[in-house]
């Protein structure tokens, strides 16, 4: 079912859910019937009784992160202030979507969206009908940001945590992100949904390490949009889920 509403969205945010939401129902969930899916079959996931859940203890994850990083902690999908270490830096905006959407939603409005497009892909169209938060990072013109920034995404068992992340990189800038998923008591259902944005002469380091428990059910996608003279940079490393 869909989770709680995104809240104080901007109207073109609530058009963009309505209409992923509609895509979304009239695909439904891909079966191997489907070409890209025949060998993976998703009926776990389709038939699996998920949900938002509660809070957690999150006590081991002061391990993850020290004050030579950036840190943001999501849990199913949620921010959590506690385990966050979003210091403000000149040139560097680090955030949850949800406040972004609420006090300036100009900041995202060009490019959250606008990159994974749903028509026709079933878990991305479910991530944009019911993600409730997630992370936004936007480097400046001319910055570098020396520290990198870890994106924590904590799912729990039986929890459907719908992630999305939109990262924004302004001309001959440069960082270093990563994003680290992980389980605490047993696995749920991850839908994640990350936009990379590059401008000119941009440079990203970017590392995904998927650590889930093995019980837990991982579905991620990714668009990039890179303009010219940008370098990407991209380690993918998976340890866990199915």
């Amino acid at each position: 079912s869909k989770t709680a509403e995104l809240l104080d969205a901007p109207d073109w945010m609530k058009s963009f859910r309505a209409q992923a939401w509609n895509e979304f129902t009239k695909i439904g969930f891909p079966t191997t019937q489907h070409e890209e899916w025949k060998y993976t079959n998703v009926s776990a996931i389709a038939n699996g009784d998920f949900e938002t859940s509660a809070k957690v203890d999150l006590t081991d994850l002061e391990s993850l992160g020290s004050d030579d990083a950036y840190r943001l902690v999501y849990v199913n999908g949620r921010l959590s202030k506690e385990f966050s270490d979003i210091d403000s830096v000149n040139g560097l905006i680090i955030g949850n979507l949800q406040s972004v959407l609420a006090s300036s939603p100009d900041l995202v409005r060009d490019h959250l969206a606008n990159y994974a497009t749903f028509e026709d892909e079933a878990f991305v169209a479910l991530n944009t009908a019911t993600f409730t938060d997630g992370a936004f990072l936007e480097v400046s013109n001319g910055k570098t940001i020396e520290k990198p920034v870890f994106i924590v995404h904590v799912t729990t068992k039986n929890a459907y945590a719908p992630v999305r992340n939109l990262i924004h990189l302004g001309e001959n800038s440069a960082a270093n992100i990563a994003e680290i998923y992980l389980s605490v008591d047993g696995g749920g259902f991850t839908n994640s949904v990350t936009e990379v944005v590059i401008e000119r002469s941009g440079r990203l380091t970017h590392t995904r390490a998927q650590m889930e428990d093995i019980s837990a059910y991982h579905v991620a996608a990714q668009a990039l949009e890179q303009a010219e003279h940008s370098v990407y940079v991209s380690q993918n490393i998976c340890l866990g889920g199915a």
